[in-house]
C-alpha cells in the first residue's frame, strides 16, 4: 500500500512540474473562453495581456512582435488564476526580477463583445507589484498579422476612476466606475472656481465616495462615453476626518445633506447643481 501511495504522489509531482513547465514556456495556459476569436490570436496563442497593459498612449497601434511578457527581461509566469479564467478572462500572474528584487504582478483581459466595424471591446485588469489595481476598457481591431489598432475608452486605479464592471447589450457599452470627491468636478461642464480648492479635495486611490454609470453607443464615429448618473450610496456617509481641511469638510457636509434627504442618484444636471452649490457654500470669495 505504501508503495502505491508513493507512486501516486510521484505522479502528481511529475504532472504539476509538467504543467508549470508548459506555463513558463508557452506564455499561457491554453484555456480559451468560448467567445475568444482567432482575430485576437498571435502565433496560435491568445494575444499577450501585457500588450494591452503597457500601452503608453490613448490611441495608436500595438506591434505584437514587440510587446508582452518577453518584451522585458527577467519576467516569468507563475500561475493562472482560476477565479479569472472561470469568468472568461485570459491572462496570468507573473514575477519580475529587477536588481535581484522580485515584484509579483497579474494581468488579465476579457472580451466583452464586437462592433459592426470589427472592433472588439476588451476589459483589462492589472497590478504590477505595488498597491495599484488598474482597470481599463479598450476598443481594438486587428489591422495586420502583427499589428492591432487600439483606442482607450476609460481607465483608472481603484477609487481613481477604477472600473468595477462593464457589459455590452443591444449595441451599447455600459460600465461603472468609482468616484472620489474631486471627480465630481471633472464629470460635468461646471468647473471649480478655485483650482487650489479642488487640489484640497480627497482624490486618493482609496477615497471612494460614489459610483458613476456611463454608457456608450457602439459603432458611432465619435465613441464618447456619457455620464448617466452617480450613485451616492456606494459609500457610507462622509465624515469630517480633517479639521484643517475646510474644503473637504464642506464637501462632506453637502454630500451628507443629499443622503439625509434620501437623494441617491444624481444625473449629469444634478451633478452640475451639486458643483454650483459647492462653489457657493464652500469657496470663500
Amino acid at each position: 500500500m505504501s508503495a502505491i501511495i508513493m507512486m501516486s504522489r510521484l505522479l502528481k509531482i511529475t504532472f504539476l512540474s509538467f504543467v508549470l513547465y508548459l506555463q513558463a514556456n508557452t506564455g499561457f495556459a491554453e484555456i480559451l473562453p468560448k467567445n475568444y476569436s482567432t482575430d485576437l490570436q498571435y502565433k496560435g496563442r491568445p494575444i499577450d495581456t501585457l500588450c494591452f497593459y503597457e500601452i503608453q498612449s490613448t490611441e495608436g497601434f500595438i506591434l505584437l512582435d514587440k510587446c508582452g511578457l518577453e518584451s522585458e527581461p527577467n519576467r516569468e509566469i507563475t500561475f493562472t488564476d482560476n477565479k479569472f479564467i472561470n469568468q472568461g478572462y485570459v491572462g496570468y500572474n507573473y514575477i519580475w526580477t529587477i536588481n535581484e528584487v522580485e515584484s509579483h504582478g497579474a494581468s488579465y483581459y476579457k472580451i466583452l463583445g464586437k462592433t459592426k466595424d470589427n472592433y472588439y471591446i476588451i476589459y483589462t485588469l492589472n497590478r504590477s507589484g505595488g498597491t495599484g489595481n488598474f482597470s481599463s476598457l479598450y476598443r481594438i481591431r486587428r489591422e495586420k498579422n502583427n499589428r492591432i489598432h487600439f483606442h482607450l475608452i476609460a481607465n483608472g486605479d481603484r477609487c481613481n476612476n477604477g472600473i468595477n464592471s462593464a457589459t455590452i447589450r443591444n449595441n451599447q457599452l455600459t460600465y461603472f466606475s468609482n468616484v472620489t470627491s474631486a471627480d465630481f468636478f471633472t464629470l460635468t461642464s461646471q468647473h471649480m472656481s478655485d483650482s487650489k480648492v479642488l487640489a484640497d479635495l480627497s482624490d486618493c486611490a482609496t477615497c471612494c465616495v460614489a459610483t458613476a454609470k456611463h454608457e456608450s453607443i457602439l459603432n458611432e464615429k465619435h465613441f464618447d462615453s456619457k455620464l448617466i448618473w452617480i450613485d451616492l450610496t456606494a459609500s457610507n456617509k462622509q465624515t469630517d476626518t480633517d479639521s484643517e481641511n475646510n474644503s473637504q469638510n464642506c464637501f462632506n457636509q453637502l454630500f451628507n445633506s443629499y443622503l439625509d434627504r434620501k437623494i441617491r442618484f444624481l444625473n449629469k444636471k444634478d451633478v452640475e447643481k451639486f458643483v454650483i452649490e459647492y462653489n457657493k457654500q464652500c469657496i470663500k470669495n
